[in-house]
């Protein structure tokens, strides 16, 4: 067996099984596939093979209710209907990840939380700017940047944005954006929720498109978004321009991002790091910046770390996912589920732009897999038991146990060019969302997409140029 996937719906009482084999049916005589209520076994005639899934753990199967089977190439899928607890009623809990009776989690339901995007960097300290590739400095000495904002989402209308700066009251005919001043640099940096009450002070409310030069960060700020920093034209030295628009390390020639319209330059996070210096007197044990005249009785500290804690791209795009679906869909607040679509776009150093269409059809499924661990032993375990079988002639039975996942069940199509009707068709949609992201994650996330779709055979794996896949959770 190369991989199994089990589609669990405790309120519907029914699995669907998708089965794959690394060798087609084919080239087997026959296959058995004996159904008990608590296990599956799968036994070839020439008993090269022999399969047990262990299921007693997560449900039991109502063994007279097979259908749907599908034996090709080297797949096995079928449905079956699974012994719960009595349906004839259930609470609901709207409230909370959990819900319904029999301790399930409801369905559709992930945890409808806040969700913070926490950045690494803090600014009592002092940083230098390097290329994650090459290790080439960026700037050209330590900066000390005294406010490190998180921007508010890019779905947003300007014309909503609005100032949340307590003592604007108090002044007359300023605007919230001279916050380059004492009252701006007293502002709460902290990653915490209480930050975000005066996080927007150099935002004035209203204006339209003229307060996007606004978002422009100075010599001592740092933008950050999902997940990108947005920095001063001026901080940045040794990277090359390309059509005065994309920005390269001036040593490796890593493409870091782009220069926006109001000259701030856009970088990917995954294409730099942090060089933090902190030096500690002996004296007193307080952390001071590092300076030209630091005392030498001082412990200087230095590490490399990422903009954002997790610099896993895969977990990254999983956050964002969540993120974006409890920012933006409503129903899924009523427990309904989501009715959801995401375009993703990635700009390309040649400055062409490549799209992902996502449709989320479930956006927690309950999933059953092979633990990565098990999958590994069953592969020596079968190279040894076919090694066996030829010499004794006599079935090695393999065991294997499932672990359960919450998964999003998705659809989703890979484009280079928008000028197709489907994207018509798409940005009419009011549940559609656009996200921009880098050239990095793209690319990771079409390959994991691609390879999670291997689960299920191709007639079930494709409908009108769209793919079937699932993202773990």
């Amino acid at each position: 067996i190369d991989k199994i996937l089990i589609e669990h719906r405790p309120r519907l009482q029914c699995a669907n099984f998708y089965i794959s084999f690394k060798i087609p049916f084919i080239s087997v005589e026959s296959t058995k596939i004996n159904l008990n209520s608590d296990k599956i076994e799968i036994i070839n005639a020439g008993k090269s093979f022999h399969y047990e899934i262990n299921l007693a753990e997560h449900f039991h199967l109502h063994t007279q209710t097979l259908s749907s089977l599908l034996i090709k190439n080297n797949y096995i899928c079928f449905r079956l209907n699974t012994n719960e607890k009595s349906f004839s009623s259930e609470i609901l809990n709207l409230h909370s990840n959990g819900g319904g009776s029999g301790g399930h989690d409801g369905g559709n339901r992930i945890e409808n939380k806040f969700e913070l995007l926490v950045c690494n960097l803090k600014n009592d300290q002092s940083y230098k700017i390097i290329c994650s590739n090459c290790d080439n400095n960026l700037t050209e000495s330590y900066l000390k940047f005294d406010r490190i904002l998180e921007l508010p989402s890019d779905n947003l209308d300007i014309n909503d944005w609005y100032c949340h700066k307590d003592h604007h009251k108090d002044q007359k005919d300023e605007s919230c954006s001279s916050g380059t001043g004492s009252q701006a640099s007293s502002s709460s940096t902290e990653n915490s929720p209480e930050k975000h009450k005066n996080i927007y002070d150099n935002i004035s409310g209203g204006g339209g498109s003229k307060n996007v030069s606004k978002f422009k960060p100075n010599s001592t700020e740092i933008f950050y978004g999902a997940f990108y920093a947005l920095f001063n034209e001026t901080i940045l030295q040794n990277y090359r321009q390309k059509s005065n628009k994309f920005v390269f390390c001036k040593r490796c020639l890593q493409y870091l991002g782009e220069i926006q319209r109001n000259s701030a330059i856009k970088i990917w996070y995954e294409n730099i790091k942090f060089h933090r210096r902190r030096i500690k007197l002996l004296a007193n044990d307080e952390d001071e910046l590092m300076t030209e005249t630091t005392s030498t009785s001082a412990s200087i500290t230095e590490e490399i770390i990422n903009l954002f804690p997790n610099d896993s791209i895969l977990d990254n795009f999983k956050f964002l996912i969540k993120k974006t679906i409890n920012d933006f869909n409503f129903i899924t607040t009523l427990g309904l589920p989501p009715i959801f679509k995401i375009i993703f776009e990635s700009k390309q150093s040649n400055g062409n732009v490549n799209y992902l269409l996502l449709q989320i059809m479930d956006k927690a499924l309950d999933v059953f897999k092979i633990k990565q661990q098990q999958q590994q032993e069953e592969e020596e375990e079968a190279n040894l038991a076919a090694t066996s079988i030829a010499a004794t002639n006599s079935s090695s039975k393999i065991i294997i146990n499932l672990v359960k996942c919450k998964t999003m069940k998705l659809l989703f199509k890979y484009e280079t060019y928008s000028n197709q009707p489907i994207f018509d068709y798409w940005l009419q949609d009011s549940n559609v969302v656009n996200l921009e992201i880098s050239q990095k994650m793209f690319h990771v996330i079409i390959d994991y997409l691609v390879e999670n779709s291997f689960y299920i055979p191709e007639c079930y794996r494709s409908n009108l140029g769209f793919y079937l896949s699932y993202l773990d959770i």
